[in-house]
């Protein structure tokens, strides 16, 4: 055991790893429920599990090795006696189960032997991990093989763990309003370092108390009060996130050129919702665009661009911009800690239908809560002076028989193709609104395409 070797390079950053009929996976200490987690909390030990599907004998190992072993403690459970903790051989390894306590000058954890006999499918073995120390803990997991002499000394797989700081800033044993005034003081601070990261309100340790802080310490708002549970690791919504228009409707039609205010609704499913992290994305950016600028507050008539509406919050923590997945899309931010965010409109944004076809504008969500995600279809339609005719008739007339009648109509009510094209050319001169919701670049391209269409009508012609 003293002398394994460890293969540098091998670095898989997985919660449950799978090899042949074994797996490993991280569980809630008391149930040994799987949990789908990525950090670790100096208050919040966690559990490690090998499992198997078969009934045939195994041996293998979990080792934490060199640095790491200042970071992370690996615990068997019960009395340790002669080395070995017999509660941490569960059921299903049988009655001469081995879980071995080993450690040297270099490495610290376990060797497991499950009987050679009487060996049932299920869960083999636990230990607990306990993190020491802020920052990524690497555990080894080994799977002996006697056809493989190497399986003793290289790792079948790396486990990292991220031990993160604990929310509980003043150490009373809730998270709550004092710890948030904590972490609201040092907002935005730039200059975070190691060992003390801004008073460990850089969870993520990047250098700066940003969004992704913010997002780490509301998963654990309340944390140590009565009935407080972490996010749940399964696939039961807990709130719905969908797009609609001021009529609630999820299915609308819309002329090319126009613009129409949506709004993203929130329901939460009997869970408290704190943080917001949206992001809207259109399905053809060749359809339409979305205005992602914010509201003018100096200029309240202008028309609604780019708005938070989420009440109650804390507007210290609004932000909306271009998209991470879709820069042409828009990304919302906004959180309220000390009271939950209420169900309905939660923020708005503008989109500009630009091409005639249908355009589906979909959510992503970046939060930690499971949730549904709902989005809106848009059926976008050329006005009536551009649409095509049915096959066989041109664009501006009817059959034979209507001729005359739709003449004299189209002579009191309807401006010629052309006369339509030089409008559209006069409307960003005469009209603020189409400034303000729509660039110059954008307009220009949209009467480029008008007139394409109108130029390739008369050509039919």
């Amino acid at each position: 055991m003293n002398s394994r070797a460890f293969l540098c390079g091998l670095s898989l950053f997985m919660i449950q790893a799978a090899f042949g009929e074994v797996t490993l996976r991280i569980a809630d200490p008391n149930s040994l429920i799987p949990l789908t987690i990525e950090e670790v909390m100096p208050d919040k030990p966690i559990s490690l599990v090998i499992s198997s599907d078969a009934n045939q004998p195994w041996k293998g190992g979990l080792f934490i090795r060199g640095r790491d072993r200042s970071r992370g403690l690996l615990t068997g459970r019960g009395q340790m006696q002669f080395r070995l903790f017999q509660d941490s051989c569960l059921e299903g390894t049988g009655e001469n189960a081995l879980a071995m306590h080993w450690k040297d000058s270099n490495i610290r954890g376990f060797d497991f032997y499950t009987s050679q006999a009487d060996i049932r499918p299920g869960d083999w073995f636990v230990v607990d991990y306990v993190p020491l120390e802020p920052g990524q803990c690497k555990i080894e997991f080994y799977e002996y093989m006697a056809e493989d002499p190497n399986s003793w000394f290289e790792p079948r797989i790396i486990l990292a763990l991220e031990n993160t700081p604990s929310r509980d800033f003043n150490g009373d044993g809730i998270v709550n309003f004092a710890d948030f005034s904590q972490l609201a003081s040092v907002w935005l601070a730039g200059s975070c370092t190691e060992p003390d990261w801004c008073g460990h309100k850089d969870l993520d340790r990047d250098g700066m108390v940003g969004l992704t802080d913010l997002l780490m310490f509301s998963d654990y708002w309340l944390w140590g009060s009565a009935g407080w549970k972490p996010s749940p690791g399964s696939a039961d919504p807990n709130v719905l996130y969908r797009i609609t228009d001021g009529d609630n409707a999820q299915e609308i039609d819309l002329t090319v050129g126009d613009s129409v205010t949506l709004y993203i609704q929130k329901i939460a499913f009997g869970k408290d919702v704190f943080v917001i992290q949206n992001e809207a994305i259109l399905s053809d950016i060749e359809l339409g665009w979305i205005e992602n600028t914010e509201r003018d507050p100096n200029d309240p008539s202008g028309c609604c661009t780019a708005q938070i509406l989420a009440s109650p919050r804390d507007a210290m923590f609004d932000w909306w911009g271009p998209g991470a997945k879709q820069p042409e899309g828009i990304q919302f931010l906004m959180a309220n800690v000390t009271a939950p965010i209420e169900d309905g409109p939660v923020a708005s944004f503008v989109y500009t239908a630009a091409a005639e076809g249908n355009a589906t504008i979909s959510l992503i969500d970046y939060g930690t809560l499971p949730c549904l995600l709902e989005g809106i279809l848009i059926h976008q339609t050329l006005p009536w002076q551009m649409r095509s005719a049915p096959a066989g008739q041109n664009a501006m007339s009817l059959p034979e028989e209507n001729t005359a009648e739709f003449n004299l109509k189209s002579t009191q009510d309807a401006p010629s193709r052309q006369e339509a094209l030089e409008f559209l050319e006069t409307i960003w001169d005469e009209d603020p609104q189409v400034r303000e919701i729509i660039g110059r670049e954008k307009w220009d391209a949209f009467i480029e395409q008008v007139r394409a269409d109108v130029e390739s009508t008369n050509t039919d012609d």
